[in-house]
């Protein structure tokens, strides 16, 4: 209360203070423990502007919005779907050559760079 007393005070006034710690009081967890962050959020709450009244107009939604977020899913762009398949075949193909050669080590080394995203910029050698 003693940053309260320091730093509020002077700036908002002791009328001010006492009705923001009134009101935090009222408010306040059953402990009783308020904190300066706390009269300062009230003070900006008594001291902001009143909200202009609701203007007047004959505009009509003709559409309500709702919350669709999968909305946006369908504005991504389509013509990489074929491409991220042919990559999970790449990996793959890439896979079995590795255990056809009998590199195991070298098999698991890659599923780990796969799944870190490392080959992100990876494209086999046309041969």
């Amino acid at each position: 209360m003693a940053q309260v007393l320091a730093v509020v005070v002077p700036k908002a006034g002791l009328e001010a203070v006492l009705v923001a710690v009134e009101l935090v009081l009222e408010a306040s967890a059953p402990n009783g423990n308020i904190s300066i962050e706390h009269v300062h959020n009230v003070l900006a709450r008594l001291n902001s502007p009143q909200l202009p009244e609701q203007a007047q107009t004959v505009l009509h939604l003709k559409l309500i919005p709702k919350a669709d977020t999968a909305r946006y899913d369908r504005l991504r762009p389509t013509h990489l779907d074929g491409q991220e398949v042919q990559h999970v075949k790449e990996v793959r193909d890439v896979q079995t050559g590795l255990k056809a050669l009998r590199l195991n080590g070298m098999v698991t080394a890659w599923a780990e760079l796969v799944e870190q995203g490392v080959t992100a910029h990876w494209r086999p050698h046309a041969g």
